[in-house]
């Protein structure tokens, strides 16, 4: 992981100028520069509100535009109403004529418009940007061109031979089926558990882990690209599942994932699984993201939930 960036703005807009505003031009539309060139604008289309970011990486760090790639955790928020939006896309902007560019769905025309949503004080609406931006390396590359595999056709069949029941201890079970070769080629433990004499029904009980974890590895292992759809709590449990079933690849995606999902509200909880789950990348970048919250001054909820061994490396780094 490269080098990160921190970004702040406050953009001011009148209830009138709001109202008046039209599908192009967007509001605000000037450039600035800390650390790096970049222009927030705010833009409506079709009884909708986003947030743009542009950023305009240095010319004199380019190699080759059409490869880089950025990840970018923004925070938009306007305080009296209490409304916070994040970008928590998991894949990463291509450069584009030597710019990055994340286009956020910030609110509805109406909601901001409607007064017990108290978007406005005295006539103005005031919107915060905060923004951590990295570049991704090849070597961290998870957003790959799509190229259809076995797995890939195998899920849209339904001669699936083996069922998986899941459910926790006095919870009703539900089962979901999958292909016993996909299961046993995927973890080194269900292929030790499962070939063997003694296990002659295809059949697999598991009672430690809720349903939709079992749902998101299934999907993994037929290469379906959803894990971004699916909850924070959800993915970290699946770390866990990674790690019990020895499931390397997928334990490397979800970290990745996880980089976009680094916000003030789930630092301690990232910051903890990659200490739980042994994520040294994750780990690094959570060092990374928490130097740039103390100088910018910008807390973390329940910090006093770190796990002992994150906060002994935030001492040292």
């Amino acid at each position: 992981m490269s080098e990160l960036y921190f970004f702040e703005n406050v953009m001011t807009i009148s209830k009138q100028e709001l109202e008046n505003m039209a599908s192009w031009p967007p509001y605000g539309s000037n450039w600035f520069n800390d650390p790096l060139d970049y222009q927030p604008q705010l833009s409506f289309d079709g009884g909708n509100f986003d947030y743009n970011l542009s950023i305009r990486p240095d010319p004199d760090n380019v190699r080759d535009e059409s490869t880089r790639k950025y990840g970018g955790n923004i925070l938009i928020y306007v305080e009296s109403a209490n409304y916070f939006v994040k970008s928590e896309s998991t894949v990463s902007q291509y450069v584009d004529n030597s710019f990055v560019d994340w286009r956020i769905h910030f609110s509805t025309r109406t909601d901001i418009l409607n007064p017990e949503k108290k978007f406005f004080v005295d006539g103005k609406l005031t919107v915060h940007m905060k923004a951590i931006i990295y570049e991704v390396k090849h070597s961290d590359a998870y957003d790959k061109p799509f190229h259809p595999t076995l797995a890939n056709f195998l899920w849209k069949r339904d001669d699936r031979d083996f069922i998986i029941s899941v459910g926790k201890n006095n919870e009703p079970k539900k089962e979901i089926k999958i292909h016993k070769l996909i299961l046993v080629s995927r973890s080194p433990v269900f292929d030790r558990m499962l070939n063997t004499r003694e296990n002659v029904e295809n059949r697999l009980e598991i009672t430690d882990f809720d349903f939709e974890v079992i749902e998101a590895a299934v999907e993994y292992f037929y290469d379906q690209d959803g894990l971004q759809f699916y909850d924070l709590d959800i993915l970290v449990d699946c770390l866990q599942f990674a790690v019990e079933y020895d499931i390397g690849d997928f334990k490397n995606k979800l970290e990745h994932y996880l980089f976009f999902r680094v916000y003030p509200d789930t630092f301690c909880q990232i910051a903890n699984a990659s200490i739980s789950y042994n994520l040294m990348k994750l780990k690094e970048f959570c060092l990374n993201v928490f130097g740039l919250y103390v100088e910018h001054s910008m807390a973390v909820d329940d910090f006093e939930m770190l796990e002992p061994a994150f906060v002994e490396e935030m001492h040292t780094k």
